[in-house]
């Protein structure tokens, strides 16, 4: 309780009983597995005082922080992404190797690798500045699961946008008088645009 399906499995001998669920488990949640004086032995004897098991599953893994934090605006273009988990999602032979992450995506696509800075914090470092005055929506997958087996058990976005380019200089200023019919007009803008 609560019910939860499952495949019994007995080994050889008839001793031993393992109950394998054929779904997961839901996480923080309290069970208990009774079996009653109606379970009998193959010689038709009752269990001397009913059996009563009860556990708690674990907590299933949550994201805590992102860096860029939802809804931010004026992203730096080489700003890398990290994301910390409650729960250990790595084993530490993963930490500091640069691989992909299938788990998490983003709209619009985004390549690049992540990288473990311990059990439960990756940072994503995109493989080209990201693009000027772009929302950026980031899915990380249901299905993304911690070290015990847990799932995430629903996606989690969020969203960011990045700097939007600003003109730092006009030549010759806006409103000004007396520009001779020959001056050099010029445009300073914060970032590379393409032509």
């Amino acid at each position: 309780s609560p019910a939860v399906r499952w495949l019994p499995q007995w080994d050889p001998a008839r001793t031993t009983l393992t109950i394998s669920p054929t779904e997961p488990l839901a996480p923080d949640t309290a069970y208990l597995l009774a079996l009653g004086q109606g379970a009998l032995s193959r010689r038709f004897r009752a269990l001397e005082q009913p059996l009563a098991l009860r556990f708690r599953t674990a907590q299933a893994p949550a994201v805590v922080a992102v860096l860029p934090s939802d809804s931010s605006a004026d992203v730096p273009l080489d700003s890398p992404i990290s994301i910390s988990f409650s729960r250990a999602i790595v084993l530490p032979t993963e930490l500091q190797r640069p691989q992909p992450m299938p788990d998490l995506r983003f709209d619009p696509p985004i390549d690049g690798q992540a990288t473990w800075l311990d059990q439960s914090t990756v940072l994503f470092r995109p493989s080209a500045p990201l693009t000027p005055g772009t929302r950026y929506r980031a899915t990380l997958d249901a299905a993304l699961t911690d070290l015990g087996g847990g799932q995430l058990r629903s996606p989690y976005s969020w969203s960011f946008q990045t700097l939007a380019p600003r003109v730092l200089a006009l030549a010759p200023a806006d409103g000004d008088r007396l520009v001779p019919p020959r001056a050099t007009l010029a445009l300073t803008i914060s970032q590379p645009l393409a032509l």
